[in-house]
């Protein structure tokens, strides 16, 4: 069923709707995970005025969203980080469903997560198995959370990527 409705206005009122829900603190650490020349976000004082900084900076639009969504991770905010991948993913791509019928979305791999410490070893280790041609092109990890298996998962993406491996990249919800 095709929509009336102006892309680019469903994609400013999904950002005015996440803007409404975050808190100070959460405007603060996602101001501190955003890579902008220094005293650009020093007087941002609302979420929907770092969402206009980075479009300003061509780092969100309603096509390339990645970026928003790994600083509302960041921030801690994985709900909203789901909810703008989500609104994205049901425009513009279709759904799979696994075997055990959770739903995943099949999208392009988030920009690279700014802060990753102490999981080297683990990340070397997966890239290593992953590029030799030994028939081996899945990882699953798992953990408790708050671990960063997602920024983990990132880094390995955009690691095979320099590789020059295609990688394809899954949300579950």
């Amino acid at each position: 069923m095709a929509s009336d409705q102006d892309p680019s206005l469903s994609f400013k009122s999904l950002l005015m709707t996440i803007s409404d829900k975050l808190t100070k603190e959460d405007l603060d650490k996602m101001k501190f995970g955003l890579e902008l020349p220094q005293g650009k976000l020093e007087d941002v004082q609302k979420p929907f005025e770092l969402f206009r900084r980075m479009m300003d900076a061509e780092k969100l639009s309603a096509e390339n969203r990645g970026h928003l969504a790994s600083l509302l991770q960041f921030a801690g905010r994985i709900d909203l980080s789901n909810e703008l991948r989500t609104a994205s993913q049901l425009q513009h791509t279709e759904e799979a469903s696994l075997f055990d019928g959770r739903q995943c979305f099949v999208g392009a791999l988030p920009c690279i997560p700014c802060h990753f410490y102490g999981r080297n070893e683990t990340l070397n280790e997966i890239v290593d198995v992953l590029s030799v041609s030994n028939g081996r092109r899945l990882v699953v990890i798992t953990g408790l959370p708050g671990y960063g298996k997602s920024c983990l998962a990132q880094r390995i993406g955009h690691t095979m990527l320099e590789k020059q491996f295609q990688v394809i990249f899954l949300w579950l919800t």
